[in-house]
Order: C-alpha cells, then structure tokens, then sequence
C-alpha cells in the first residue's frame, strides 16, 4: 500500500527502526511537512477538533497534547495553555499580569464559563483554599505541632501558619535580646543610654 505525504505529497518511506504501527499513523514525511502543515491550518479548528464537550453543565476535556496538569496548543509559533487559548477565543485578550482560574478546579477543562479572571495571589489562594497543594495536606508542623483550627493561622496566600511556633520564636527572641543586654558593659550601657541634658550655670 502506498502512502503519500500530506504536505508535498512525497511517498513516505518506512525507517529500519520504525515500528509498523507507528509508520501507518504517520501523516508526513519530514518534521519539516508537519510543521508546514500545523502552520496553514488556523488554531481555532485545530482547537475544537481535540475537544470533547460534556453534557448540560459538565466541563469541556481537553483531548490533545499536554504539559501537565494543562493542556496545550501551538498558535504561530508559540505553544499557549489551552484554558488561555479558550478564554482569548470568547473574551478577548487577557490583560497584562492576569491569570486565567478554573471555577470546577479540572485543569484540561476549557468551557469559557467555568474559566475567571485572578491575579497571581488569587491563584495562589485557590490553589491552596482548594487543597491542591502539597503543604495543605500535612496535618502537622516542620516542629511537630499539629495543625488544629485553635493552632492554625491563614495567612494572606491562603497558606497555613503554626501558632505554637510563633510563640516559640518570640519567646526564643525575646531571651537572646535579654541575654545581649545583660552581657553588655558598662561603657555599652552607657553609650545605650539617653542623652542628659546638662544645664549650664549662667
């Protein structure tokens, strides 16, 4: 059976090393013809063609290639996370410094409503609220304290904080300041000291 090359329509050759399943998906002779062929074709039907809708509300799956957890696609020459690609296709471009978040928390999903607009702190903080990072799913401290709701402090990026070792390093702090200003001399005190002011007799 002969098969032709879908860019130049040269004859595609099998390679010694080729498996034969491999050369009967093969569509193009040379890296060059692929990367020809991706060029001439728009990104947009590229796009849908490797998308799978759900049913009612469910997500819209990503199907193509991929860089984990993201799905991928390359638009000129440059590869763009197809959850950006979706959201620039509805909305428009992204403004500058923005983050495109997933409202369903699936990273291949590219449905433009379960997509919003966050800053890099918002991310941050859904990642975290949503307990995908690996530090939310410790249960105690580097020190060993564990992380209840009456020693747990949220902080601003949504990450956690031990309110023991907070106690901890201020009672350590505050000893190694009392242990310096005991050691201190007596010409140290002094230049410590405030200024008197000295009145002259008139």
């Amino acid at each position: 059976m002969t098969r032709t090359c879908l860019t130049c329509g040269g004859q595609l050759q099998r390679k010694e090393t080729e498996a034969h399943a491999r050369f009967a998906r093969r569509k193009f002779c040379s890296p060059a013809c692929y990367q020809a062929a991706d060029r001439h074709t728009p990104p947009a039907p590229r796009f849908w063609s490797k998308v799978l809708k759900g049913e009612g509300d469910a997500c819209w799956i990503w199907t193509g290639a991929r860089r984990a957890p993201y799905g991928q696609l390359k638009a000129g020459n440059r590869l763009i996370k197809t959850h950006r690609f979706s959201w620039q296709l509805h909305y428009g471009a992204i403004p500058d410094g923005m983050h495109i978040l997933h409202k369903c928390d699936t990273p291949l999903c590219v449905r433009p409503d379960h997509l919003f607009l966050g800053t890099h702190a918002d991310n941050m903080h859904d990642f975290a609220s949503k307990g995908r990072h690996w530090l939310s799913k410790r249960t105690h401290c580097a020190r060993g304290h564990e992380f209840t709701p009456e020693n747990t402090v949220v902080r601003r990026n949504g990450s956690r904080g031990c309110r023991q070792c907070r106690r901890e390093n201020g009672d350590k702090a505050r000893a190694t300041r009392t242990a310096a200003a005991a050691t201190l001399t007596h010409y140290q005190r002094e230049l410590r000291a405030p200024r008197r002011t000295i009145e002259r007799s008139t």
